[in-house]
């Protein structure tokens, strides 16, 4: 599945950027392919960029904190007035991180792919999207170059059998069990007679 995202990125039609994404659920340490065409029809020297961001939330008592940071980054070519700038798979690396956790009451992990326009002297204008990073691939993807298929599994415990005979006398560990129950309530009884 390919996710097309078109922005115009200014309101007087001086910069375009579009991108496509194969994937917005991602695994920890795989490689993000970047699709993007930027065109810049500026009088202004400009400079791509792509990042990945975390963003933590904390929620307690009412009150929120968040804390957001970049975690790795990739830079394309300057691209100079009326030219334009193709990336055809430029990839980013997500670094070993936390999962996202997205179902929990009192934090919040979440991550983002934001692909930028950085214009020297000028606000950097940005598209931002949403993307949720998990640990183990599933193999049931044919399309993705994985490394699930390097772990096995020991199965061999399935083939254990029972043995014919138990190995202790468990109606003997039951009567033991009893006596020593007995004795107990016996000795508290006691203890409270002589109070």
């Amino acid at each position: 599945m390919t996710y097309r995202l078109c922005k115009l990125l200014s309101s007087n039609n001086a910069r375009k950027l579009h991108i496509y994404l194969q994937e917005l659920f991602l695994f920890l340490e795989e490689a993000i392919p970047i699709y993007a065409e930027i065109e810049n029809c500026s009088s202004r020297l400009i400079v791509p960029k792509a990042a990945i961001f975390q963003t933590q939330t904390y929620l307690a008592s009412g009150k929120t904190k968040t804390f957001r940071q970049m975690l790795a980054n990739v830079r394309g070519n300057p691209i100079a007035s009326g030219s334009t700038d193709t990336w055809n798979g430029k990839t980013l690396k997500i670094p070993p991180v936390t999962p996202s956790i997205l179902n929990c009451c009192i934090i919040r992990v979440e991550y983002s792919l934001a692909v930028y326009i950085h214009i020297p002297g000028a606000n950097k204008l940005m598209i931002e999207l949403p993307l949720v990073i998990g640990t183990i691939p599933y193999t049931g993807f044919s399309s993705r170059n994985s490394s699930a298929g390097q772990f096995s599994v020991d199965m061999s415990w399935l083939a254990l059998t029972m043995p014919e005979h138990p190995e202790g006398m468990y109606f003997e560990l039951i009567w033991i069990h009893d006596i020593y129950n007995r004795s107990r309530d016996c000795c508290a009884s006691l203890k409270l007679q002589f109070l």
